[in-house]
This record gives C-alpha cells, structure tokens and sequence, in this order.
C-alpha cells in the first residue's frame, strides 16, 4: 500500500526551518535610485520601510511583491512606515514644525493619531484592535511607551527607566526598548502584567524588535559605539546575525524566518542599504521537495499568496 504524506506537512517544514540556521542566504533590498534604504515592516510578501532620494528628502514606500510605491502622509517631510498587513499600514510623520505624529492608513484614508497632550507620537505596532508606540511630553523629551485599544491610551514604561520605546505587538507580547539612567540600553518584552528584561552578552546596547512564539530579534552593541550587530533569540540562546562583509548591521522585523534589516558599507557604521535573509536549506531532498510542493500548491507565482519563492530561496 503506497503511503501518502500531505503536502501541508512539507510546507510546514520549509517554513519552520531554525530561525538561527547555522547558513542563512541574504539580499540586498533597496528602493530603486534612493541614496539611503531604511525596511522596518514585513508582512507576506509585502515589505516596508523609508527612503532618501537623491536630493536628501525621506519618503514611506510599500514593496507589495512585485514592485516599489511611495507612501507618503500627505503634506509631511518625513514618513515611516513601521507595521503593513494588506491594505493597513502604519507608521509616524513629521510636519513642517518639525514635530512627529502617528498615523494609520486603512486602505482607503490617513488617521492622525496622537498620544494626548503629547508634543510626540509614533506608532510602531499593531495587533486586532490594539496599537502600540511612543511619545514625548516635551520636543526633546525622553519617550514614554504607550498601547490604545480604540478609546484608552495606556502607558506602558518600564520600571526605573529613563526611556521606554515599544517596538512592535504580537500574541498579546509588547516588545521594544528601554534606557537605563546610568545608559545602557536593553531589550524587553511585557505580556500585560509583567516585564521581563533580554541583553545580549556583553552588550552595552540591546534593542528588542519582534516577537514571536517565545523567539524575537533585534540588535546589540558591545560597546556604546553603535557598531550594530544584528541577532535572533531562540528561547534559549541569542546567535549573531550580520549581512556579509557589512560593519553594521540591524535586524528591524521578521515574518517567520524571513528577516528584514539595514546593513552598513564595509568600514562605515551608517545603516544605508535594506536586506532580506532566509534559512538556506541544506538538504537537497528537502529543497526538492519544498520546490516541487510550492509549485503544486500554485504559491509560485501567484500574487493572492502570502509567500514566494522570493522569500525562501533568494
């Protein structure tokens, strides 16, 4: 009797390989003809993040799989882009004043959304109805975390914190940053009743940047120098992750095992190009499989799906 394995589970195990796979494949990812790429948002196929063109203004874009949008909130000189899921999208802008604002655009309208008497607000993560981000009282001020679930903003600082700066939402978990008076800087998660600190070994700065099942990754500085290197935590363990050859490196979201970021040219610290990396699958049964499957369940190639080709293999 032939026996019969579901492919389910074979697309299961192309996407679950070990976030900090001992060889990983990376891309560079660069809006087209910008002088500086900045990627802080992933979601599927879609990607997004900030710009500078050539005569030094920042833009928003959206990468949706296929091509480059920019994504601008209307009338600002500067916008970020920091969480995408299909037609929602959300960041900060800055106006003319030189003062920033959070946004959310749902599809069809931009949403000004501002922590109340806040001289400061970003947004940088979403889940259901609950939003998360960060503001200062004062312009120069130090920031404060926040999360607003439609009608009550919260703060959300850690304790004894100078600085408190959330990074994104997921499974309930906030994940961001905080400041030490004395200057360190760590990571942290809190689950709605409870933080728990994470510092990479060693690091004089640690930056939390998206959680995941137990797992997230985020950023880390031996010394209080800003020569970034990008790292995956496991639940049990952090593993070193820098774009080959670069000085620096940040790693800024992640949707499964794919992992988005900045990189650095060799001998400089300035964060100036995007990057994609993937698990390398090492196994050629494997490989074979994942191609052979992927094409069966048509994910190759078709736009409606949330993943491609692109973002195993390339």
């Amino acid at each position: 009797m032939r026996s019969k394995f579901p492919m389910t589970a074979i697309l299961a195990l192309c996407f679950t390989l070990p976030l900090h796979a001992a060889k990983a494949q990376f891309a560079t990812f660069d809006f087209p003809g910008a002088v500086v790429t900045s990627l802080s948002a992933i979601s599927g196929k879609e990607i997004g993040g900030q710009y500078q063109d050539t005569l030094g203004a920042y833009h928003g874009f959206i990468y949706n799989g296929s091509s480059f949008s920019t994504f601008d909130y209307p009338g600002a000189t500067w916008t970020s882009v920091n969480y995408i899921s299909g037609n929602t999208a959300l960041g900060a802008f800055y106006d003319h004043a030189g003062a920033y604002h959070g946004y959310l655009f749902d599809g069809v309208s931009f949403h000004q959304l501002d922590y109340p008497g806040a001289a400061n607000t970003a947004l940088t993560g979403k889940e259901g109805n609950i939003l998360v981000g960060s503001y200062t009282i004062v312009p120069s001020g130090p920031h404060h975390g926040f999360k607003y679930d439609g009608s009550t903003f919260t703060t959300i600082d850690f304790p004894g914190a100078l600085v408190t700066s959330p990074s994104s939402i997921s499974e309930g978990i906030i994940t961001g940053w905080f400041d030490e008076p004395s200057g360190p800087r760590h990571g942290f998660t809190y689950d709605g009743a409870s933080f728990t600190e994470y510092s990479f070994p060693g690091a004089f700065v640690t930056v939390a940047s998206d959680y995941d099942a137990g797992t997230f990754v985020g950023s880390y500085s031996l010394g209080n120098n800003y020569f970034f290197h990008g790292f995956t935590y496991d639940g049990i363990g952090y593993h070193t992750v820098d774009f080959p050859g670069a000085t620096a490196t940040a790693i800024s979201a992640r949707d499964g095992n794919t992992i988005i970021g900045g990189y650095s040219n060799p001998g400089y610290t300035d964060l100036v190009h995007g990057f994609i990396s993937v698990p390398e699958v090492n196994s050629p049964l494997l490989y074979l499989a994942c191609i052979v499957v992927v094409a069966i369940a048509g994910i190759i190639g078709r736009g409606g799906s949330n993943f491609s080709a692109y973002r195993l293999w390339k």
